[in-house]
Formats: structure tokens, C-alpha cells, sequence
């Protein structure tokens, strides 16, 4: 008894186009994970980016409060000779009434 051979030409084309799109998946997939690979590159670069960027105003920061507490001090030092001017100007209306 022989056995029908029918099946097997129609089952032939199926198995290539599931071979086929095997193949279409596995390269979909390969351009995927390499899409995500350049994604996750330029996530990496913004995150640094940001890092650097944090940092610096850190710095910025740090060095307002600085040039802040000089500030103060230059004006505390300032009306310190203010007050000295004014009394220097008592002293010289002072002796000019004298």
C-alpha cells in the first residue's frame, strides 16, 4: 500500500512561507534590537549629559553664594567708611566753626 502523496504539495508552500517569515522575523528582530542598542547609547549620552549639567549648576550655585557673602562683606565694609566719612565731615565742619 502506497501512501498519498497529496499532502506534501500542498503543505510544501506553507513550510516555505513560515520558513520565509522566520527569516522576515529574525531580521525585523535584528534591526529592533539594534535600534534599541542605538537608543539606549544615546539615553546613556543624555544621562551624562545631564550629570555634567547638574554638576555645573552645582558649581554656579556654590559660587553665587560665595560672590553673595563677598557682597555682604564688601558692603558692611563699605558702610564702615561711610560712617567714617561722615564723621570725618563732623570733624572738619567741626573745626571750620571753630
Amino acid at each position: 500500500m502506497s501512501r498519498s502523496r497529496s499532502p506534501i504539495g500542498h503543505t510544501c508552500p506553507d513550510i516555505d512561507a513560515a520558513i520565509n517569515m522566520l527569516e522576515d522575523l529574525r531580521t525585523d528582530n535584528s534591526k529592533l534590537r539594534d535600534w534599541g542598542e542605538s537608543e539606549e547609547a544615546k539615553v546613556d549620552d543624555l544621562e551624562n549629559q545631564v550629570s555634567d549639567l547638574e554638576s555645573k549648576i552645582q558649581d554656579l550655585e556654590n559660587r553665587i553664594s560665595e560672590l553673595e557673602s563677598e557682597n555682604s562683606s564688601l558692603e558692611d565694609k563699605n558702610s564702615e567708611l561711610l560712617d567714617k566719612v561722615s564723621d570725618l565731615e563732623n570733624k572738619i565742619y567741626d573745626l571750620r566753626v571753630e
